[in-house]
């Protein structure tokens, strides 16, 4: 399948926005890297703020895609967890604490507000539904949100590129989902998990 130049400019930004993050990239880079002007770039991107937003729109939807169908399979609440932890740890090709400083410190609120939609949707989401199912065995003291929000910020110490940040070897995915899920859910409940 050909890929058409709306489809290349977004292929090529995205390897070098998720490889040198947003301030690192410039539409120069990206279109020299596709032997295009950059008037030809910004026929298809406003600017570059819109075309990070398309990539990260991109990159988000397949990964909800894929998240929604660990989600759906027919596996204990444990597999499912540990399934879409380990497609995340797998899959993310990006540096995450970069991507976040980026968001953060370099676009505009607006475009910040549209990136937070999109994540919600396809990050969040599926974790929210995953700890919803699981409401009912939760301690009394959680909420379904609160346990997805702290399950997703654990886990992105074993998604980061950054070597200085990842959590030790010996700990390993199954061994944080396992205490995880220990922790937060009612002890009479523990056989139905797993």
């Amino acid at each position: 399948m050909t890929l058409n130049m709306r489809d290349m400019i977004i292929e090529t930004a995205s390897e070098l926005f998720m490889k040198q993050g947003y301030l690192a990239t410039s539409t120069r880079q990206i279109a020299k890297k596709l032997n295009i002007t950059q008037p030809a770039l910004y026929f298809h991107f406003k600017n570059k703020e819109e075309l990070y937003t398309e990539v990260l729109s991109t990159f988000t939807h397949e990964i909800g895609v894929n998240l929604n169908a660990l989600m759906a399979q027919e596996t204990s609440f444990y597999q499912k967890l540990y399934s879409m932890g380990d497609y995340l740890q797998r899959s993310h090709v990006v540096n995450f604490s970069m991507m976040m400083h980026d968001i953060s410190n370099e676009l505009s609120e607006e475009t910040q507000f549209t990136i937070f939609i999109i994540w919600k949707k396809n990050y969040f989401d599926p974790f929210d539904t995953y700890f919803i199912q699981l409401e009912k065995w939760l301690r009394p003291e959680l909420s379904a949100l609160a346990a997805s929000r702290h399950f997703l910020r654990n886990l992105s110490a074993y998604i980061m590129e950054d070597q200085n940040y990842q959590m030790m070897s010996d700990l390993d995915l199954g061994t944080m989902v396992d205490i995880f899920l220990r922790g937060i859910v009612k002890p009479e409940y523990l056989s139905q998990i797993y």
